[in-house]
């Protein structure tokens, strides 16, 4: 699944946050606004990032 794909449609709310943050730090916001927006503490976006580049 493409992220777009898992953002809308996967069935838990976790992965579709992951897949949403993936996204706009792709799109160049920065990680506290990420954050911010998600409602999750500033290193998770740093953390799903991390985790993106070494799976790809």
């Amino acid at each position: 699944m493409t992220l777009q794909e898992l953002a809308e449609h996967h069935p838990y709310p976790d992965f579709r946050r992951r897949a949403l943050g993936l996204l706009a730090l792709a799109k160049g916001h920065a990680f506290a606004v990420v954050a911010d927006i998600l409602g999750v503490t500033l290193p998770t976006p740093y953390n799903w990032a991390k985790a993106w580049r070494s799976y790809n």
